[in-house]
């Protein structure tokens, strides 16, 4: 990671890979992040040809959203990159795989190719990362999705809309707006701060949060149906400390709060929780 390229290197900390409010929260959230937003930092444009980091880090996070239970797991912090000025930039990460067209990086824009990850009604195995709990007994699974959508950009506001390519009934528009702001703050050390919302359709609300009359027969969880409405806000914490060329180490901090919407569902037992994680890379 160039530390001196901030707000490029450092979108692709994983902070927001393991677990993305109505207008108060909203409003909020703008003014938390408007302070971080004063100083701008410095930034040079990012190397063409291809370059990638792997690593292997551990993550700490709530066994669903909204689950009084946590799990510890082990993951791949794997990023890759292609830039060229033909073609512009592919990237592929814990935001999934996106493409951006040659252009000005403060403005930006492309489209995106990621997925939801579903959820079990069981606990999962120790090196399954699907999120799941065994109090969720009854309620069935939801498989996992494909998404596909566009992004645009100006400086530090990102704004992202995807829908899943399955024709299922939890299948609905998602759409994440953020203001990221990265800095350097030594030749070694870079940080970045975000402040993010997320809005979802009924049929990710529903089936994330709701509780069908058939799902409460089988697991004792009153019926509840959301509609549309704003899914979750949260706010992160990244850094990046460059050890011994070519490796770094990475650590982040996220705290998440649901909407009301989804906090009054019979399933959420905690509104609010937070989710850590560190790991090793090597750049290549």
């Amino acid at each position: 990671m160039n530390l001196k390229s901030p707000r490029r290197r450092l979108l692709n900390l994983p902070f927001d890979h393991f677990h993305r409010p109505n207008a108060r929260p909203l409003c909020a959230l703008l003014v938390i992040v408007a302070a971080p937003l004063v100083a701008q930092a410095q930034s040079t444009p990012p190397r063409e040809g291809f370059s990638a980091t792997l690593g292997l880090g551990v993550v700490s996070s709530s066994s669903y959203e909204g689950s009084p239970h946590r799990r510890t797991l082990v993951f791949p912090d794997v990023s890759m990159s292609y830039r060229t000025q033909a073609l512009g930039t592919f990237d592929l990460g814990p935001q999934g795989l996106t493409w951006a067209p040659p252009g000005d990086d403060e403005l930006h824009c492309g489209l995106v190719l990621t997925s939801d990850p579903g959820r079990l009604d069981r606990r999962p195995g120790r090196l399954n990362p699907t999120p799941g709990d065994s109090r969720l007994a009854g309620m069935g699974d939801i498989d996992s999705s494909v998404e596909a959508g566009a992004f645009v950009g100006f400086g530090p506001l990102l704004v992202t809309a995807r829908r899943s390519l399955r024709d299922e009934p939890h299948a609905a528009s998602r759409v994440d707006i953020a203001l990221r702001h990265g800095v350097a703050l030594s030749d070694r050390l870079g940080v970045q701060v975000e402040a993010a919302a997320a809005w979802a359709g009924r049929g990710f609300m529903q089936s994330h949060f709701g509780v069908t009359s058939a799902q409460a027969a089988a697991s004792g969880f009153r019926v509840y149906s959301p509609g549309a409405g704003w899914h979750r806000t949260t706010l992160s914490v990244a850094a990046e400390y460059r050890l011994a060329t070519p490796w770094s180490a990475r650590a982040s901090l996220t705290g998440t709060r649901l909407s009301d919407a989804a906090a009054d569902s019979p399933i959420v037992a905690r509104r609010s929780f937070a989710t850590a994680a560190v790991s090793v890379v090597r750049e290549f």
